[in-house]
């Protein structure tokens, strides 16, 4: 009986992992990347909602190099928003990845006796440690960039006479 008991503590305490690594989705890199998002998103229907209401009053054709920073902005700004949703999904993998494997481990505890459990988690596969973020740094590059030639455009246009 005392056996069954620790079988069902340790079940529970990989069925509590589980759950944990599940709710981490919500958490600061995922609301980053959301934030990232959405200011993007707001930065291109901005800029372009004024460049088409100054639309008139702008001359692009005399100004055609703030005409590209503003064009190269739009395009680092939408990459920057796909990098974005590249990196929700690769976290939503890496967190289903966490919960399988927790689930795994669970299920050898509710089927095994404690000591033979013990030794089949020991001779599984390290759960692999962090979610690779490169799309997220990618997101924050390409947003940066954008943000930075965006300004660059409205300081041209802004600055510079007909």
């Amino acid at each position: 009986m005392k056996n069954d008991d620790n079988n069902l503590q340790y079940a529970d305490f990989h069925r509590q992992a589980a759950l944990y690594w599940n709710s981490l989705a919500n958490g600061r890199q995922f609301e980053l990347i959301k934030q990232l998002l959405t200011i993007g998103a707001l930065m291109l229907t901005i800029s372009a909602t004024i460049i088409g209401l100054f639309k008139g009053n702008i001359n692009f054709q005399s100004q055609p190099i703030s005409s590209t920073f503003i064009v190269l902005s739009w395009i680092f700004i939408i990459l920057s928003i796909f990098f974005g949703l590249k990196q929700l999904s690769v976290d939503s993998s890496y967190f289903n990845y966490l919960s399988n494997d927790e689930s795994k481990r669970q299920s050898k505890f509710e089927q095994l006796p404690l000591a033979e459990a013990k030794d089949q988690i020991k001779k599984m596969q390290t759960t692999i440690s962090k979610s690779d973020v490169m799309w997220l740094l990618l997101q924050q590059t390409f947003f940066l960039v954008g943000v930075v030639f965006i300004s660059i455009g409205a300081i041209l246009v802004l600055t510079i006479k007909n």
